[in-house]
């Protein structure tokens, strides 16, 4: 199982002593935003959850990742993102491809590290 991408990290993660600074959790065929990567929070820098079929990330995902620079959702079923985005400052990264999102909240504007 450690030789699978995706999840190599997550069982590298099972010591909860371990800070990560990048998780990914692609092709798991997750419906959810992951509560793990919630319950991570600040030391988060990279979080991919591509090519997954979630179509709600909760109001507060994004309270607790503050210091996140890559998020990578492409390939899911989003229809919305949470106006808390904007609270995603270091973001230089947002990967959003391939979902159903007919728009995107205006609080976006507020992350202007995006390349």
């Amino acid at each position: 199982l450690r030789s699978i991408p995706c999840l190599r990290p997550i069982l590298q993660g099972m010591d909860k002593k371990a800070t990560k600074s990048k998780i990914e959790m692609c092709r798991m065929r997750l419906e959810d935003f992951p509560d793990e990567v919630i319950e991570m929070g600040v030391g988060l820098r990279e979080v991919v959850l591509s090519s997954n079929v979630i179509n709600f990330i909760p109001p507060d995902a994004f309270e607790n990742l503050s210091r996140l620079t890559s998020l990578d959702l492409n390939d899911n079923m989003l229809q919305d993102i949470p106006e808390q985005i904007g609270l995603l400052t270091d973001l230089t990264s947002l990967q959003l491809r391939r979902n159903r999102l007919s728009e995107l909240p205006l609080p976006i504007r507020k992350l202007v590290r995006l390349e």
